[in-house]
């Protein structure tokens, strides 16, 4: 990982509670948690995601190439858009933080590098920046855990949808698919893509799907537009169930590593 540390794996493996399994094993096919699942999608972009949260995915893409080929370059960092909006249009990203993780010795040119990068993908969008923070506390060569420890949940709002849409109360990482954080999370994504590839009309649409734990069926769905509320039919409660959801988004032979380095929504 670009880290030069003295470290020891402890194994200390658990099991989830028995009372847990009692409703959410796969004979059961039950919610693994209680909890409220938001979707989102959008036209500003092919992705149909806000254009901001694209710019910032594919920095974080196209530095991870670049890390890859300069040493210079480490494996730790964020980026955040401040923007300039206009009828939920970006128009003008009033300031760029990126902080990047680096060996600290030609900072001068390493920053250039990151400028010109940034700067080049905004082109492509024609959007202008006015401002740029790059590294604000003036150095970042402690990276990792050695650097800052955090818990599993990351950044939620950054893993959902960056402050454009609500998002659930539980974080994605380290969960396997029985827990609807992530699963009634990539199903509701799934769902708001598909309304808006089939309502030429809409422009954004949110989903929020809540479940009960130990229970199949959602409590209930609520689907909202730019133009108006959908009515919620039977049907789509049983395609919302957990089993289902594995099925459809085939979500026992994805790499979620991938999901959590630049994106869990980028398609």
């Amino acid at each position: 990982m670009g880290y030069d540390l003295d470290y020891e794996i402890i194994n200390n493996l658990g099991t989830q509670s028995a009372d847990i399994a009692l409703g959410t094993n796969e004979l059961k096919g039950g919610a693994g948690d209680n909890g409220m699942m938001f979707g989102y999608a959008c036209r500003d972009t092919q992705e149909f995601l806000p254009l901001a949260m694209v710019i910032l995915q594919k920095f974080s893409r196209e530095y991870d190439l670049l890390r890859q080929k300069d040493s210079r370059f480490k494996s730790d960092g964020k980026a955040q858009i401040t923007g300039l909006y206009e009828n939920n249009k970006l128009i003008k990203i009033e300031t760029m933080t990126i902080c990047y993780q680096n060996t600290e010795k030609e900072r001068t040119k390493t920053d250039k590098i990151i400028k010109q990068m940034i700067t080049k993908i905004c082109d492509e969008y024609q959007i202008p920046i006015a401002k740029m923070l790059i590294n604000p506390t003036g150095k970042f060569l402690i990276g990792g855990f050695e650097a800052d420890a955090g818990v599993t949940g990351r950044k939620i709002v950054v893993d959902n949808y960056q402050s454009f849409a609500p998002v659930g109360g539980g974080a994605f990482s380290g969960k396997d698919p029985s827990k609807v954080d992530r699963s009634g999370a990539y199903m509701a994504r799934y769902l708001a893509k598909k309304i808006l590839k089939d309502n030429s009309q809409y422009y954004w649409c949110e989903i929020q799907i809540s479940y009960a734990i130990g229970i199949a069926r959602p409590l209930a769905i609520y689907i909202k537009t730019d133009l108006e509320d959908i009515f919620v039919t039977k049907d789509l409660y049983g395609e919302c169930t957990l089993p289902n959801i594995i099925k459809t988004l085939n979500l026992k032979n994805i790499n979620y590593e991938e999901k959590a380095r630049f994106g869990h929504f980028r398609d």
